[in-house]
């Protein structure tokens, strides 16, 4: 249901429904890793996990050409999405539009795998957004990607690049909250130590890359 929706999403032409000028997909993938570069740089301390660099640095210099343009939603997750009661194979509406644009549709599918959680994890892998979803019984991420493709008949052969970036901008969120939390402009405490997932993300992004 919730591959099946982000498809039809994705197979929507945005000037079919008033939507092309919702943004500006040239030069989209550029601007979003070179943004997410500076975010970086901008919370990173003298004694960040270097890897996170490392990353950065890999996927500017493997970055794909976009071959597509979609409706991004941009925050595409399976806790966005409301099912219907009555038959719960059918998303039946999305949440949290506030970053929606116009650009590459891999951006939404690395990003759906970034928080799926796969039977082959290894134990406090942190592939999700609530631990809840590690007990429902869900299919792996390549069955995932698998029927995305073909659904939307879209070439997913470097979204090991995607799912990449899509870890690597969640280390660089969980910096951000932690060095919120050292300017004291936070008081969770939980927000004390979440950077210490850092090496543990740093080393997906990277393997995805490899």
């Amino acid at each position: 249901a919730v591959v099946d929706a982000l498809a039809d999403l994705h197979l929507v032409d945005p000037a079919a429904v008033d939507l092309a000028d919702l943004g500006r997909p040239d030069g989209f993938l550029e601007r979003q890793l070179r943004g997410w570069t500076k975010r970086w740089e901008l919370a990173a301390l003298p004694d960040s996990d270097p890897a996170m660099q490392v990353v950065a640095d890999r996927l500017t210099a493997t970055m794909p050409q976009s071959r597509y343009v979609a409706i991004l939603h941009n925050d595409y997750k399976l806790d966005n999405c409301q099912f219907d009661p009555a038959d719960p194979d059918r998303v039946q509406s999305i949440f949290d539009w506030d970053m929606t644009t116009l650009g590459d549709p891999l951006i939404d599918l690395g990003t759906l795998l970034n928080y799926w959680p796969d039977p082959a994890d290894p134990p406090g892998a942190g592939r999700v957004s609530h631990a809840g979803l590690l007990t429902i019984g869900l299919p792996g991420r390549d069955a995932i990607t698998a029927r995305y493709a073909e659904r939307t008949g879209l070439d997913v052969s470097t979204i090991g690049w995607y799912e990449a970036f899509a870890l690597w901008k969640t280390g660089v969120v969980l910096q951000q909250l932690h060095e919120r939390w050292r300017r004291g402009e936070s008081t969770d405490p939980r927000m004390a130590t979440i950077a210490d997932r850092l090496p543990r993300v740093a080393a997906a992004a990277a393997a995805l890359l490899d």
